[in-house]
């Protein structure tokens, strides 16, 4: 299917370009009177709009800076305008030679506000806009992992480094309550691409890290507009909740047909990671820490093991570097992209673009291949009638290394393998990717639209939009017992997410004098589905796969497919008016309907109504306009939506499960160190049990008791914004207060009462708040007459977050296994810490407090504490540790500062970018160094050995000996009878860690040759280019391998994959 999709798309685009070029050769050779637009430099300006204002005709500059008008205009005023220059109005004889003055201000420039544009001097939302020259040859598969720091309000959040990682953005803070996004989450912002719904919180995948927005290559995006406040989202409706991120992609600029060929390549050097010791220096280490702090009597009963103390033996005499085995040091990233475009008379306008990605991962067998093409048609086929076609297409090939599903590495983080151990060839073949499995995990994604404008008169045109977009993916790979340890394993999974959208609106448009009138109202029709099918075949006696057919029938083989389908329809409406472009005012109405709720509460409705006041124009401010050149004050309130992440959660769970205590099917799980018997039984004599009561082997049920009344979720917002620009828009600012509550939140898992049978309820029981401050400043720092020029922009937000409301009286809810909980707690942050505060560790055993009623020592959990243990705090006073004296820390992984810093410098044809960015306030727990301390022992050591591997960097920080009063960390090594101790347990305070830090994330030197060399060449422009990226990373807490990578429900930092610098070198070529 997708071979011939490919063939047919090929077909068209061949068969479109020789008449596109034909026509524009025709429009050439038509008579019409030639004019030039430079700036006051004298450079010419390519893509400069020139518009007939009586006839609204608009014509575009070509790649030389001219343009050709028809002679029946000349008698008309032309609008010549273009992005960062004055707007100039000359006569029909003025044409010839026209000069446009650079301006600082960016008032004129035009913002994508949902079905509707405005000038940014008349936006009364919080919009925050950038453009795509920003994230241009940046070497990435997908523009969301571009966006950290470049823009208030907006954290992006990653928690893996692996090429084309999905990421989570997170718009004015976080409401999400779905801990783990066990239900689906749904926590990620609508994107709308070239008009049409994008909404990847309705996409299933098959990987982890999959991301459905690679199917946009960064370099084809024109702006990004990010709507955050309800004034301008509420137009959304219930998608808006989480912010609105509009895309617009490249066009067509110039009549000239240009051919564009960029091209760049380069590599991703060896991440940092931990510092290790390995061979020789390792086992002496090891036996070192226990010769010291084993008992007597253990050292006398030899529980030192023979791979430490047999030094000669050749299976236990050898220093593997794990980390160097799976890393690569050099590994390759390159694209290369084509373009076509051009225009012909009546504003008809084409592009068609292909491009290659390619990139290695850092780990060996990991990387990503991508080929994108992509299409624009704008036509006008007769007058007051225009159809636009836009299509992107995205045909991927992923690989996974040496590792199954989201981890990189042959082993678990919690056993890390010892460097001691002995590896045969084909092993090591296998580690370090020379040999290869079968690991084939296979993207295609579309996201295309059909629109329809027909302009009834001079005011109203009416507006009618299909679109339609799918990601598919397709993984299957097999694990062979030599990595896994276990037995031959092979897994196929399929994800397929078709859904489409038919948007219909009128837009009518009335000046009356000074008075300016917009109004928008449409209808709107969605479909979803979701597709997914999993097939895994475990212990199978094969040594490799490559079909589904070659796994032979037997035990352990399982099947199982589910089909998903939500519809929705809205109808919405806006009105835009101002008096002279002064007193502004947007009033939006929406309703949406769903599926997914029941007939009393399927439909929702959504408004806004927002206010602005240009106080610069008024008489009484004139004397300060010589400083303040532009005020604006805007407010704004508004209420948007959301969907539950659950399509039926209005139905009752069922489950097949006949299990009991203890049963099994025979399937294997765990890991190589633990395996054990798994698998929930689904019959009973013969008979398939069907119950809400799913008790998956256990003693206590583990169902769910569904909501009948399960509704929209409603986002009431509250922004307060002003906009000003100084001394000739040398410096702008723009400044937004706000208050964004998420009231009906719904929670999946609520404790319920034991009489009525399920263990938790759900429904729409949570309110949450976020209040915060943004600040956006752009400086000019030199005068536009200047050779040399210096831009800065600099942004930074502020956000507080914490819960307004919970069910059964506001008591706490607690998420998580007993040994890694977060809570939801009434005035505190979501997903706060409840963790054991520790304070030290007790350097004698004589430290240890005594009960004074027993006499006894203080426990935990019933185990005599010792010197080397830690200092836990006692919340009770029982002199017994355990999950009574967790206490919520009042913090979370939420950063409460970000935002991000950027210089620009242009002299003559050189440019040069440095970014940064930066993230403050958040808490965060040492997952990597918990996980490889806790349980990082080989069973055939026995369990007193100490862990498997070492991490040098730490061990002066570890109590040694008795009378060590300043240790940061216990003791590594633990005897006999100290066993129940769980010291690496990471809900202890000495894993929690300050996520604080700043990087600087980019620097990118270019150079533009003139265009008198480049004509010289029988060229149109020519640039070269090069870059770095993540280059350096300033860290509060210095052992965490990567504060940027985190899951930000859990806080978990265990950056099992994490970023690394990037270098890249290239070139751009218009012809």
């Amino acid at each position: 299917m997708f071979t011939l999709k490919k063939r047919k798309t090929k077909q068209v685009c061949l068969l479109f370009i020789p008449l596109l070029y034909c026509s524009v050769v025709s429009a050439q050779s038509q008579n019409g009177i030639t004019g030039t637009v430079k700036n006051d430099k004298g450079e010419v300006l390519a893509g400069a709009t020139v518009k007939v204002l009586k006839t609204k005709t608009v014509i575009l500059t070509d790649s030389s800076g001219n343009f050709t008008v028809n002679v029946k205009y000349l008698d008309n005023e032309f609008e010549i305008s273009h992005i960062g220059y004055k707007t100039k109005i000359v006569k029909g004889d003025e044409i010839n030679n026209i000069i446009l003055s650079a301006q600082n201000s960016s008032l004129d420039d035009v913002v994508v506000v949902g079905y509707n544009t405005q000038s940014r001097r008349k936006v009364t939302a919080a919009v925050s806009s950038l453009s795509g020259d920003a994230i241009q040859d940046i070497p990435q598969l997908s523009f969301d992992q571009m966006l950290q720091g470049r823009l208030a309000g907006v954290n992006v959040l990653q928690s893996s480094g692996e090429p084309g990682a999905a990421t989570k953005i997170v718009i004015r803070g976080s409401t999400n309550v779905d801990y783990g996004n066990a239900n689906g989450g749904n926590t990620q912002p609508l994107y709308v691409i070239d008009g049409v719904i994008y909404d990847v919180n309705n996409m299933g995948t098959s990987y982890t890290y999959s991301n459905p927005l690679s199917v946009i290559d960064p370099n084809d995006i024109e702006s990004i507009d990010v709507l955050k406040d309800a004034s301008a989202a509420a137009i959304y409706g219930a998608r808006g909740g989480n912010g609105v991120i509009i895309v617009k992609t490249r066009r067509a600029k110039s009549y000239k047909p240009q051919v564009t060929l960029n091209a760049y390549g380069g590599g991703t050097l060896n991440p940092k990671l931990i510092d290790v010791t390995t061979g020789n220096a390792e086992r002496a280490l090891k036996l070192k820490m226990l010769n010291s702090q084993l008992t007597y009597t253990d050292l006398q009963n030899g529980v030192i093991p023979i791979q430490l103390t047999d030094s000669l033996n050749s299976s236990f005499n050898n220093d593997v570097d794990w980390q160097g085995l799976l890393i690569e040091n050099f590994a390759k990233v390159n694209s290369e992209e084509l373009s076509l475009q051009g225009m012909f008379p009546g504003n008809n306008m084409y592009r068609f673009g292909i491009s290659h990605y390619d990139e290695q991962g850092a780990v060996n067998g990991y990387g990503v291949s991508r080929i994108a093409p992509n299409l624009d048609l704008q036509l006008n086929p007769i007058s007051k009638l225009s159809v636009g076609l836009t299509m992107q297409i995205s045909s991927e090939k992923h690989t996974h290394g040496a590792g199954v599903s989201d981890n990189p590495y042959i082993f678990s983080p919690s056993n890390f393998p010892t460097s001691l151990a002995a590896l045969s060839q084909s092993q090591l073949d296998l580690y370090s990717g020379k040999s290869s499995r079968y690991d084939d995990d296979k993207v295609f994604s579309m996201a295309g639209s059909l629109r329809l404008t027909d302009t009834l008169t001079k005011d109203l045109t009416i507006t009618s939009t299909f679109g339609y977009n799918n990601f598919q993916e397709k993984y299957a790979y097999f694990s062979p017992e030599a990595l896994n340890g276990i037995y031959n394993e092979a897994n196929d999974i399929t994800n397929s997410n078709p859904n489409w959208t038919w948007e219909s609106y009128a837009q009518y448009n009335k000046h009356i004098g000074l008075n300016n009138l917009t109004l928008v109202g449409g209808y709107s029709a969605y479909k979803a589905m979701k597709y997914d099918a999993t097939m895994y075949a475990y212990g199978i006696d094969v040594s490799n796969i490559y079909t589904v057919a070659t796994v032979p029938s037997g035990s352990n083989l399982y099947a199982n497919s589910t089909t998903a389908t939500k519809t929705t329809q809205s109808y919405y409406g806006r009105v835009n008016y101002d008096y002279n472009g002064k007193y502004l005012f947007t009033g939006s109405l929406r309703r949406d309907a769903s599926s997914i709720y029941s007939p009393d509460y399927r439909w929702g409705t959504f408004y806004s109504a927002s206010l602005g006041w240009v106080m610069s124009d008024e008489n009484f401010f004139q004397p300060l306009k010589h400083v303040v050149n532009f005020l604006k004050l805007r407010a704004s309130y508004g209420v948007t939506g959301q969907d539950p992440g659950s399509w039926y959660a209005k139905y009752q769970s069922l489950y097949t499960d006949a299990s009991s205590y203890g049963s099994t099917t025979g399937i294997i799980g765990g890991g190589a160190a633990y395996p054990y018997l798994t698998g929930t039984p689904s019959t009973y004599n013969g008979t398939t049990v069907v119950t809400p009561f799913p008790y998956v082997d256990n003693y206590v049920n583990s169902g769910i008791k569904s909501s009948n009344d399960v509704r929209w979720e409603k986002y009431p917002q509250l922004d307060f914004g002003m906009d000003w620009e100084m001394f000739n828009s040398r410096l702008s600012f723009s400044m937004d207060w706000y208050q964004k509550d998420a009231d009906d939140k719904y929670l999946w898992q609520i404790p319920a009462e034991s009489t009525t049978g399920y263990a938790y309820y759900s429904g729409n029981y949570v309110n949450v708040r976020n209040t915060g401050l943004e600040l956006s400043v752009t400086s000019h720092n030199l005068k536009n007459t200047s050779a040399f020029q210096w831009i800065t922009n600099f942004n930074i937000s502020f956000d507080k977050n914490w819960v307004t409301k919970l069910p059964n009286g506001g008591r706490d809810i607690i998420y998580g296994a007993p040994w890694f909980r977060k809570t939801l707690t009434l005035g505190q942050p979501l997903f706060s810490y409840k963790i054991w505060k520790v304070d030290g560790v007790y350097a004698t055993d004589q430290s240890v407090p005594t009960d004074p009623i027993t006499g006894s020592k203080m426990t935990y959990f019933g185990t005599t504490l010792k010197g080397g243990d830690p200092k836990y705090v006692d919340q009770n006073g029982d002199y017994n540790i355990n999950y009574d004296d967790q206490v919520n820390m009042n913090a979370s992984p939420a950063p409460k500062v970000t935002g991000g810093l950027t210089n620009t410098f242009n002299y003559k044809g050189f440019s040069l970018t440095v970014f940064a960015m930066y993230s403050f306030g958040n808490k965060l727990l040492n997952g990597t160094l918990s996980d490889a301390l806790n349980g990082s022992s080989y069973a055939a050591w026995g369990s007193v050995a100490g862990p498997a591997g070492v991490y040098s960097q730490y061990l002066n920080k570890f109590w040694q000996q008795s009378g060590d009063a300043n240790a940061t960390y216990p003791r590594l090594v633990y005897g006999t009878g100290s066993t129940q101790l769980d010291p690496w347990n990471v809900a202890n305070s000495y894993f929690l860690r300050d996520g604080s830090y700043i990087r600087l994330q980019q620097i990118m030197l270019g150079y533009t040759f003139t265009s008198g060399l480049v004509r010289k060449w029988h060229l149109s422009a020519l640039n070269v280019y090069g870059s770095f990226n993540n280059i350096y990373t300033w860290k509060k807490s210095k052992d965490l391998v990567d504060p940027s990578l985190y899951d930000n429900t859990t806080g978990s930092s265990n950056a099992t994959y994490p970023n690394a610098l990037k270098v890249n070198l290239g070139f751009r070529v218009t012809l």
